[in-house]
């Protein structure tokens, strides 16, 4: 497919094929060629889900009164509680490492009482750049509330309190983070390159954003500048290892978008790039 169209003047022509040819801008008008190459393997595919340890938790001034410390939301134990008044609040649990997740679980102190609760869980991989995953829930009035989505990889969970009155008082008991145990026999040993156009005038560098599908491709995953060591910016290219890097198993898919940025600014979104694992 071919569409031409014009943009301030300027002709552009799209074409669909093997390479994706994207316009993005630093004051100027730019050009993105993003191609995406993927060496297949031969490894099986079987995923299993599973608890995921959590490694720590903070939150924004935790209230500690008695033994209510912010560390029993992840202690596995329902008999010990964390309670605040201050909202809206944000918990922060970190997996210590990025680790593929699919959903979260929240037991709340006292869910008979029916108080309406609503909450959000974002999720990134450097505890900066946050990607919200699950939006303005209710909490169940059964002891768990489940929030299931896309799989995603991350470190980083934050999971937003709110609530209609500022005068209510949220205690939860436990937070659970479930997502894909990996086996070391399902890894797979791919490697997906992104090779590009070099942009016209003055580059610094360019930003790397990734995630399942299209849409979510927003984590970013590296910061590459033009003058890095082994990089070139005549041709330039990244490579990653599809587990290691991306802790993606065969049977998934990856996508990718590129930003790039000079003294000027930041560029828009280049379109996504995907390649299945």
């Amino acid at each position: 497919m071919k569409v031409a169209m014009n943009m301030r003047g300027h002709h552009l022509t799209v074409r669909f094929c093997a390479t994706l040819f994207v316009v993005i801008s630093i004051g100027l008008f730019l050009t993105v060629i993003g191609n995406v190459h993927a060496h297949k393997s031969l490894q099986g595919s079987k995923q299993t889900t599973g608890l995921i340890k959590i490694s720590a938790v903070s939150a924004l001034n935790p209230n500690k009164v008695g033994s209510q410390i912010i560390t029993n939301l992840i202690d596995g134990n329902l008999n010990t509680i964390w309670k605040t008044k201050q909202l809206p609040q944000n918990i922060i649990l970190d997996l210590g490492l990025s680790q593929m997740i699919s959903s979260t679980r929240i037991a709340l102190g006292a869910h008979r009482k029916k108080r309406v609760h609503r909450y959000s869980i974002s999720i990134s991989l450097d505890s900066i750049n946050w990607v919200k995953v699950a939006n303005n829930r209710s909490f169940s009035t059964s002891q768990w509330t489940k929030a299931s989505f896309t799989p995603v990889n991350a470190r980083y969970v934050k999971v937003s309190l709110n609530s209609v009155s500022h005068k209510d008082v949220v205690a939860i008991r436990d937070i659970e983070i479930y997502g894909r145990i990996g086996n070391s026999n399902n890894k797979g040993n791919q490697k997906i390159t992104l090779n590009w156009r070099p942009n016209s005038g003055r580059i610094d560098g360019y930003l790397v954003f990734y995630g399942p599908n299209a849409s979510m491709a927003s984590a970013q995953i590296s910061d590459i500048s033009v003058n890095s060591s082994g990089f070139s910016p005549l041709t330039p290219s990244i490579q990653y290892d599809t587990w290691l890097d991306l802790n993606a198993l065969p049977g998934d898919n990856v996508c990718f978008r590129l930003r790039a940025y000079s003294a000027v600014g930041i560029s828009g979104w280049s379109s996504a790039v995907c390649s299945g694992v």
